[in-house]
């Protein structure tokens, strides 16, 4: 809206708030007041009295105001047309006009006191605001007052239909060369006897249609050609790239084109990092172990043993097998 945006919060209140005293202060200032240039005053009596016959013709029916709204714009939506709205005088009247236009109309008069709004509490505890004629719909009527409200000034862009058709112009020269690259490009695969997409991609080719290079030097600034796809097929390009005039230059795409700055000699990628040193295994637990084997990985892990004492339990390691108690100090000295 065009209109202050404390203006609207404050009147609720019955406070008059005015846009001087709304541009005494540049921090608070609202938008609105700050896109003042962009707004002109338009008189919409006429506009209003449709309205405000529209809200007239409800009689003891109740409805609102987005409904008077959607009946101006010409909306036909189910609630319209099931109303029967959609034959009213007033359907459609106000077309030309932004939502956001007839949205403010219908507040203003409801803050002119031409019309009303009756808060009800409608099925499910819902509270609606319902829209009646108001004590002043005889003083708009017979012309005492005038609805006069600022709307946002479209103007006409003629240099938008000269652009728009420069434009259009230089998609038809793309497109154009485009074409005879793909030609060119069939013509050296089936000379060549290999596929299309191994002289150059869809890709580059688009990319050469909207610069169209002259030189080799400006060939080599394309993105995938190389400087061995140049000595194959760079003549062959540049022939029917002449044919059509250069197009947009690359300086902006590359920092170091437009300036000094050399370029960068690598480029940092995830691929040249270093990795981390990998953790040294951990020590075995002692589930492992106790790991299972067969009795005869334990035979031929243990090898062959003489002792009678020692006990050959199947599925357990040989470090688990019981071992000859050791004789103490006092055996050995005897």
């Amino acid at each position: 809206s065009s209109g202050i945006n404390a203006e609207y919060g404050l009147s609720y209140f019955g406070e008059d708030f005015s846009s001087d005293e709304c541009r005494r202060i540049v921090r608070t200032t609202c938008d609105n007041c700050v896109s003042r240039g962009k707004y002109a005053a338009k008189d919409l009596t006429d506009s209003a009295k449709i309205a405000v016959n529209l809200v007239r013709g409800f009689g003891s029916n109740k409805f609102t105001l987005i409904h008077c709204c959607d009946v101006l714009r010409g909306t036909d939506s189910k609630k319209v047309s099931g109303s029967g709205h959609n034959r009213n005088p007033a359907f459609g009247k106000m077309k030309g006009e932004k939502r956001i236009v007839i949205e403010r109309l219908l507040r203003r008069l409801v803050s002119d006191n031409i019309l009303r709004e009756t808060i009800q509490v409608g099925f499910h505890g819902m509270v609606v605001s319902y829209v009646q004629p108001g004590k002043r719909v005889q003083e708009l009527m017979s012309g005492k007052v005038k609805v006069v409200m600022d709307v946002e000034v479209v103007q006409k862009k003629e240099n938008v239909v000269m652009e728009t058709t420069s434009s259009a112009a230089v998609d038809a020269v793309v497109k154009c060369c485009y074409d005879v690259l793909i030609q060119c490009r069939k013509e050296l695969a089936a000379e060549k006897k290999v596929s299309t997409h191994n002289i150059v991609p869809n890709d580059t080719l688009h990319e050469m249609s909207e610069v169209r290079p002259h030189t080799v030097q400006q060939l080599l600034n394309i993105t995938g050609f190389t400087q061995l796809k140049v000595d194959f097929y760079g003549e062959a390009f540049l022939k029917r790239l002449r044919n059509f005039p250069p197009g947009k230059t690359r300086e902006c795409d590359s920092p170091w084109l437009s300036t000094n700055k050399p370029p960068p000699t690598s480029i940092k990628t995830g691929r040249g990092r270093a990795r981390k040193p990998r953790k040294s295994a951990p020590p075995p637990t002692n589930f492992q172990k106790f790991r299972y084997q067969s009795p005869s990985a334990i035979n031929s892990n243990a090898g062959p043993t003489n002792s009678a004492s020692a006990i050959q339990t199947p599925g357990l390691m040989p470090m688990l097998q019981p071992k000859k108690p050791k004789a103490n100090s006092m055996h050995r000295r005897l």
